[in-house]
């Protein structure tokens, strides 16, 4: 009888582990080198992100040369927004950005076992991935190729052959900073609209 209980026991251990390990995740990079004077509407924006999506674990990225501003607590995240403006943000190093977004995600359980990952499986949770930049920055330095197509792809998290292009948990919305900083988040622009992605 004892056998029994330490059976039941063990196996809602493992069931609470699941459940509690698959936590829906919200990735915000912010480039915001080149937009001094939006500091304001980007903290307003990825503050009010944070606020409308209270279930999800947060990673906030600050992209800031080789000395990024991290915040893996939805508690810092406000502060680290904050700590933004207090800086002259030096341009992105992408490769490295990628190296340590990729590191974070490993390190918090978010994307593990990446030869398991295919188009419909391998990824427990959904991750949504939110990334911000001036919109000059974006099209003059082709941003799209140079940090999200290899985030995504570094992670698994693109395929050629589904619809959109990317692992069917996988959401990626792009902000950018123009005259528009108070598009609602209806209104986000998704980064690959509904074209797959060919390399």
């Amino acid at each position: 009888m004892i056998g029994m209980k330490n059976i039941l026991v063990l196996i809602l251990i493992f069931i609470t582990a699941m459940v509690f390990g698959q936590r829906d995740v919200m990735v915000l990079y912010v480039d915001a080198s080149s937009s001094e004077d939006k500091y304001d509407k980007i903290q307003d924006r990825f503050n009010n992100l944070v606020n409308e999506n209270p279930n999800k674990d947060i990673l906030l990225y600050i992209s800031n040369g080789d000395n990024p501003i991290v915040a893996n607590n939805r508690g810092d995240v406000a502060k680290s927004l904050r700590k933004m403006r207090s800086f002259l943000l030096q341009s992105p190093n992408y490769l490295y950005d990628v190296k340590r977004i990729n590191s974070l995600l490993r390190k918090e359980g978010y994307v593990y076992n990446i030869s398991q990952i295919t188009k419909n499986d391998g990824v427990d949770q959904d991750i949504s991935f939110h990334f911000y930049f001036d919109l000059r920055d974006y099209t003059n330095l082709q941003l799209k190729d140079k940090i999200i197509k290899p985030l995504l792809f570094t992670n698994r998290l693109i395929f050629t052959d589904n619809e959109n292009g990317l692992h069917e948990t996988c959401d990626v919305f792009l902000h950018l900073g123009t005259q528009e900083d108070t598009k609602s988040k209806k209104e986000y622009i998704p980064v690959l609209e509904s074209q797959p992605i060919t390399f």
